[in-house]
This record gives structure tokens, sequence and C-alpha cells, in this order.
């Protein structure tokens, strides 16, 4: 573990995280918190996907080393929940900039290598369908017990019932985001276990506030009223809660009471449709997500049948994720 400890201000606006001393990068030298600077001045400067959870919070300036293992990272504004954002890779500074080509500080190079300090390094990779990992023998964090992997495959299969007929056969080892139809069948299987691991992961909706209709305020709450939350709990069976307050409980600086929250509320959604140019309907909207994901699928369904009381429809479109963040990439082309 990197971090081993951190304070953080009665406003969450100041963070001070204390490092390891023991981490060193691939090479041996060791990683400092100029390494982790730069890794987040970097990210933040690239303003690429990885980038989208820090920008509205910090600029390349809030990211300070204090010491060789001390990092203080002001916010613009209070931001309880900043280490599980924190999820950014740390890169060899030195690595990174002897492979600079026209100052992309090493991007190009990066595609095909890594210049990190974690336990497994890639020895080979076919982007979007599969990645193999090697260990590191000698890890600066050790191994638990008296051994380890060697190294792993990681294959992505989009369709959650690909990942049902991969793990059952033996042909996989473990598979993740089982559709929840599935649970009961791998549970049935012999040998076979489903583990559930809470998280503080919000599903949401993401609305492109650039082009119309979704660029209303009034037409994105009409959307937040209209949308029946309890339908998709009840097609999870239960495994996700509805939230209370604007962070998920479990998260420091969680209180149920924050508002607003909304529910389902029709009357509520015509209120605010009828404050918009489309109180009439008579229009449609994009619904794009991730192939394979039945959930977020359920929520479009869930959409469909809702906005078309009011005479709004919604196409469900399928998209793997990098074509989803190019398609995020211009206000023009980003659907609802």
């Amino acid at each position: 573990m990197l971090c081993l400890d951190y304070e953080v201000s009665d406003d969450a606006k100041e963070w001070v995280f204390h490092l390891t001393d023991k981490a060193v990068f691939r090479d041996g030298s060791p990683l400092t918190a100029k390494a982790v600077e730069y890794s987040l001045r970097r990210t933040l400067r690239f303003r690429k996907p990885r980038s989208n959870a820090l920008l509205p919070i910090m600029t390349e300036e809030s990211v300070k080393a204090v010491d060789d293992y001390t990092v203080k990272m002001t916010l613009a504004d209070p931001y309880p929940p900043l280490p599980r954002v924190l999820d950014q890779p740390i890169m060899n500074p030195k690595v990174v900039k002897d492979h600079e080509k026209a100052g992309d500080e090493g991007a190009e190079w990066l595609i095909e290598h890594e210049a990190g300090s974690g336990p497994f390094v890639i020895k080979r990779w076919e982007p979007g369908t599969l990645y193999e990992f090697e260990a590191v023998p000698d890890y600066w964090g050790g191994w638990p017990g008296k051994g380890h992997l060697s190294g792993f495959i990681w294959r992505i299969i989009r369709e959650s019932s690909g990942r049902r007929i991969a793990l059952l056969p033996g042909e996989v080892n473990i598979a993740d985001t089982i559709a929840v139809d599935d649970i009961p069948l791998v549970e049935e299987a012999e040998g076979y276990h489903v583990e559930e691991h809470p998280g503080f992961l919000t599903g949401y909706i993401k609305m492109n506030n650039q082009r119309e209709p979704t660029s209303d305020v009034n037409f994105r709450k009409f959307v937040a009223y209209a949308f029946v939350y309890e339908g998709l709990v009840t097609y999870l069976g239960g495994h996700g809660p509805l939230l209370t307050g604007c962070l998920p409980d479990g998260v420091p600086y969680h209180d149920p009471n924050v508002q607003p929250i909304y529910r389902h509320d029709p009357d509520k959604a015509r209120e605010y449709l009828d404050k918009t140019p489309w109180k009439d309907g008579g229009i449609e909207l994009d619904y794009v997500y991730v192939t394979g994901l039945e959930f977020e699928e359920q929520i479009g369904l869930i959409l469909l049948e809702q906005l078309a009381k009011f005479n709004i429809k919604v196409n469900l479109v399928a998209k793997v994720w990098p074509d989803m963040v190019a398609m995020s990439t211009k206000p023009d082309t980003g659907g609802t």
C-alpha cells in the first residue's frame, strides 16, 4: 500500500497523505512524493478520461510534494470521498521523460509499456480483448504466505451470458459483474460460489448539458423525477440500496438528510417538463450504455417506458466503452 495514512481538514478541502518509504519503481529508484506530484499533475494536464473525477475539484497546483514522502492536496471545493478517486497511475517520471516524443510526456511509449511499481507487469496485451500479467518476483510490497500467483490472464467478455458460459465449464477461474439472473445458476453449480462485496459506487445517468434537450436544467429535473428508482432496485434483487444524501452510506461525511433526493414522482416530472419547450414531447433521446452491462441496459429500459408516457422516445444504443469515450469528446456527439 503506497499511502500509509492521511489527515483531512474539517472542511474536507486540505488533505495530507503520508507515503511508505519502501516503494520502488522497476529500476529500483524510490517512489517519492515528487513522483506522485508529477503523475497527478500530468493526469490533470492531459485532461483525458482518468482526469474526469479530479478536474472539477483541483488544478495542477493543488498537488504538492511537502517532503520525500508527504503529499498535500488543496482542493477548490470540499470533496470528502477524495481517496476513492485517487486510484490514479503513479509513474516513474524519469522513465516517462526519457521516452518523450514531441512533448507528449511519454504518452505514445506508454501505449505498449509501463513505468509503474506494482506487483505485476503486463506481459501481453490485446487492447479491449485480453491482458496477460506476470508477477514481479522481488515486489517491494512482498508477497503473502508461502507463495503467490506467477501471473494471470484478464479476458474481456462483454456479454454477461458469455461470462457465465466461460465460468461454469472452467474455461475461466473467476468472473465478475455476474448478471443478477445468473447468480443462482452459479451458486447451484458444484464447486462454485458467488461472493458479494458491497461497494461505494453510485449508479447515475450522465446527461449532455451542452446539447438540447438535456442542456435545459428543467428537462434534466423532469428525467430525474420520471425515473423509477425502486424498479431498478427490484431488478437488482435488492443488491443495491437507494441512495440517501449525496454520498453513499459508508463514505465519510455521509449525511442522509442532505437534499434534494430524487424519487419517482410523475406529478413533479410533469411540472418540470411543462417549464421546457418540449412539454408536449415529440422528441427522441439516445441512451448510450456499455455493451454487456445488463444493469445499465435496464436503466435504459426504465427510461424508455417512463418517458414514453410523456410522448418522448428513448433509443437504447449499446457501445463498447472506448467508443462511448470517443463520442463524449465532443458535445455534439455525446449522447444522454
